[in-house]
């Protein structure tokens, strides 16, 4: 894992883009999480799948948790925005992802029902950890 050094948007702070190594061959490609190379230990994951068409979910920050978002298929988009620094990108699954740190705001736009998003939080869901 590495941050990542492709062309990418100017990113508010609390975003960063890593990338996790991607070992393909003609069976297919394995991106391997490593826990102990992760920028946390994940508490709680989850997957986002079946969204419709044009649904945007979270739109909200945490006061203290940190998340990791992987799209797995498809096309999510993201967007991300701390204090007036704001911007979107799409994630796709070929090994980059985001890390949205505590207090950063971020909604994701599903396009189709084939989008999905693993999301790996540093935290135990708690509706009381939102920020709107």
């Amino acid at each position: 894992m590495h941050i990542f050094q492709g062309a990418v948007a100017d990113l508010p702070e609390g975003v960063r883009f890593l990338e996790y190594d991607k070992i393909a061959d003609a069976r297919g490609s394995l991106i391997p999480f490593d826990m102990d190379k992760l920028p946390f230990l994940p508490q709680r994951l989850f997957l986002v799948e079946g969204a419709q068409g044009g649904s945007r979910r979270g739109q909200h920050a945490h006061r203290t948790a940190q998340q990791l978002f992987c799209c797995v298929s498809g096309r999510v988009g993201i967007q991300v925005r701390n204090g007036a620094q704001s911007t979107r990108f799409d994630l796709v699954p070929d090994g980059v992802v985001a890390l949205i740190e505590a207090g950063t705001w971020s909604a994701q736009t599903y396009r189709s029902k084939k989008d999905r998003l693993l999301v790996l939080s540093s935290e135990r869901y708690s509706k009381d950890s939102y920020l709107d």
